[in-house]
């Protein structure tokens, strides 16, 4: 049987919420890092393509679990020493430890009115499907608690900025692998408790056995790919009394960067700093920091600023360097725990806990936005951008760079880390899109139309395309189907509401969580049918493109 007949008869089981995977749905299909580039890597000897081999002694975080539910953004501190998964021992034997040096600074951006559009914005961009409760400390980064006074928060806007200089990348070479060969690497008493056969007790009894014994004790995801170095977090709850525009809020944001960065040259503007300033002024501010040599005692606005140059100074010296983040990939970076399930029934069971699981975590949020009484400024879709590129960074790299030239104004990006090439042996292939509060400026519809040739005649009445092959360079087997595929859109009011979010599914797993909750498929032209953007192309995987209005 095929892959993707298999999926397909899978996927109707499996219409659930739940992180994106890293893989599709059947236990045969390889997972991680593209294989063709770890093929080709390992063949031509190329180091630097697919890292040095990591030798002696392995000390780090790779192969342990992971709790995105009840942990802080990524960190060191919350990685149990009893989740280890992986025999890394047996890792360092067959040279899958892979490491490599890096030298560089990135910034996040995460912000919302509610924690509900606060807690979606970090969950999009890494890749999650979203949930109230993911990484659930983040009360405490925003002083957060049961007692908290909420009625003077109607104008709060929830804000994380976080500053990472990067050192080194490690990560597991599991591409070339299926995934009976990766639970190979898993200690038995793992995968013995995982799949624990538990269907003589009651479903609160096994709700309660996969929260204690399996996410409490080894996490929700394996850390697969993940960065070393450090991660300063500048947190504020701004009091938007003035009732600024999102998009000045996030001028003001960029400002505050730029005064810090500038710590490091030892020059600032004085318009920028002013702009800082002020901003801090109007803001509940903390900060917290992973890694660096710096006292941890950086509270106040004044102290993280005065303590910056010196805390980044130590990171770029190789002083205490953590993990601090996962991979440039998400979709290869964190391997879910039903992963390991031995039988698709004993999967779904996990996954439908690990829902429950994260509702419950979530709780106090929708609470807290609830006795808040107010609800976050809709946004919608102004702009979509198609990167691509053979290696996964280049690619979202250049979905960045074609947001930066036609929109160094943007008011919020979105960049979904899911391979729109998937197992198709071409291109990494990425959609991100800008967003407006704007609903004249908003996109209505979408569509995807696929030709025998890429020098077809593409223009549909309507509506515009991009120029971009969302097969390309994939392995297509006959040139009678129609594999040449583009996305098309249309800003026409007549087509229906504006659109408010993009979600991709994979092989029956969707994104963006279950398709009942409004999720539209992006249709073909005269056609009722939602078109595989991998068509054409033998054993791929099964990929569409949804959107929400």
């Amino acid at each position: 049987m095929s892959k993707k007949i298999l999926t397909m008869i899978l996927a109707i089981c499996m219409m659930i919420p739940l992180i994106t995977s890293c893989q599709g749905s059947s236990g045969n299909v390889s997972v991680g890092i593209n294989q063709k580039q770890a093929a080709q890597a390992d063949q031509l000897g190329l180091a630097g393509a697919m890292g040095e081999t990591i030798k002696g002694e392995y000390g780090g975080y790779l192969g342990y679990g992971y709790n995105v539910v009840t942990s802080a953004y990524f960190n060191s501190n919350d990685v149990s020493s009893r989740a280890e998964i992986f025999d890394t021992d047996l890792l360092l034997e067959d040279k899958r430890l892979r490491k490599i040096a890096l030298s560089q600074t990135d910034t996040a951006l995460y912000m919302g009115e509610t924690m509900e559009s606060y807690q979606k914005d970090v969950s999009t961009n890494l890749g999650l499907s979203f949930s109230y409760g993911l990484f659930s400390k983040v009360k405490g980064d925003f002083s957060l608690s049961a007692d908290t006074n909420t009625s003077g928060m109607s104008k709060s806007v929830f804000i994380k900025n976080q500053i990472k200089i990067q050192k080194e990348r490690q990560f597991i070479k599991y591409g070339d692998l299926e995934m009976d060969e990766i639970k190979e690497y898993v200690y038995k008493s793992v995968l013995k408790r995982i799949n624990a056969d538990i269907s003589g007790k009651t479903d609160e009894e096994k709700q309660k056995y996969y929260d204690e014994e399996i996410f409490d004790r080894y996490g929700t995801h394996v850390l697969m790919d993940i960065m070393l170095g450090g991660r300063m977090d500048l947190n504020y709850v701004y009091n938007n009394t003035s009732k600024k525009s999102m998009q000045d809020i996030k001028m003001e944001l960029d400002a505050t960067y730029k005064t810090f960065a500038a710590k490091v040259s030892g020059s600032v503007s004085t318009d920028i700093s002013t702009k800082s300033e002020s901003f801090a002024k109007n803001s509940t501010f903390k900060a917290s920091r992973v890694g660096g040599s710096v006292s941890p005692d950086i509270n106040t606005y004044e102290k993280a600023l005065d303590t910056y140059k010196d805390w980044s100074q130590s990171i770029q010296d190789g002083i205490s360097l953590e993990f601090f983040d996962v991979g440039n990939n998400c979709q290869d970076s964190l391997l879910p725990i039903w992963e390991f399930a031995d039988s698709e029934e004993k999967r779904t069971e996990i996954i439908l806990a690990y829902q429950n699981y994260v509702s419950k975590a979530g709780k106090f949020f929708a609470d807290l936005d609830k006795s808040i009484g107010k609800e976050a400024m809709p946004l919608y879709i102004k702009n979509i951008y198609i990167g691509s590129n053979p290696q996964s960074a280049l690619a979202k790299s250049d979905v960045d760079t074609q947001i930066a030239l036609k929109e160094p104004d943007y008011l919020k990006k979105v960049i979904i880390p899911i391979d729109l090439n998937k197992s198709a042996g071409g291109d990494y292939i990425y959609i991100g899109y800008t967003m407006t509060t704007n609903p004249d400026e908003a996109m209505r519809d979408i569509k995807i139309e696929a030709f025998t040739s890429g020098s077809a005649n593409k223009t549909k009445s309507g509506y515009s395309f991009i120029d971009s092959d969302l097969n390309k360079n994939s392995s297509r087997y006959s040139a009678s189907v129609a594999s040449y595929i583009y996305l098309y859109y249309s800003k026409d009011k007549t087509k229906g509401e504006p659109i408010r979010e993009i979600g991709i599914e994979v092989d029956g797993v969707y994104s963006f969580g279950t398709v009942g909750t409004g999720w539209i498929p992006s249709l073909r032209f005269n056609s009722n049918d939602k078109y595989d953007l991998n068509k054409g192309v033998a054993n791929s995987a099964y990929i569409y493109i949804w959107f929400k209005r």
